[in-house]
C-alpha cells in the first residue's frame, strides 16, 4: 500500500515528495509588518513637535489599545530639540500600561 499526503477538500490533490522524503511546497515569507499593511491593519501614529516649557516630564503622545487584538510595534521614532530656554538634555522614555 502507497503512503501519500491528501488534501481535505476532497479534489483529490496529492502532495509531492522529493526523493529525499521533503515535501515539495510553495510559499512567501513575510514579515508581521508586511502583512499586517497587506491586510489593512498597519498604521502610521504621529503628532506635531510639542514646545517644552519647562524641566518637568511632559508626555508627548498617548496611544492605547482599546481592542481585543494585539498590536505589533516594529519602530519608534521621535525627534526633540532644546527646551525653552536651551538648557539641559532631553530625555525619551517610553512606558506600557500607563495609568496617569
Amino acid at each position: 500500500m502507497t503512503d501519500f499526503i491528501q488534501d481535505g477538500t476532497g479534489t483529490g490533490y496529492r502532495a509531492k515528495v522529493t526523493n529525499d522524503n521533503k515535501l515539495t511546497v510553495d510559499s512567501v515569507e513575510t514579515t508581521a509588518e508586511s502583512l499586517a499593511s497587506v491586510n489593512g491593519d498597519s498604521f502610521n501614529v504621529s503628532n506635531d513637535i510639542v514646545d517644552i516649557t519647562s524641566d518637568t516630564e511632559t508626555a508627548l503622545i498617548h496611544i492605547r489599545n482599546t481592542n481585543s487584538e494585539d498590536w505589533v510595534i516594529t519602530r519608534v521614532y521621535f525627534h526633540f530639540g532644546g527646551s525653552t530656554g536651551g538648557v539641559g538634555s532631553g530625555e525619551f522614555c517610553m512606558t506600557t500600561n500607563a495609568t496617569t
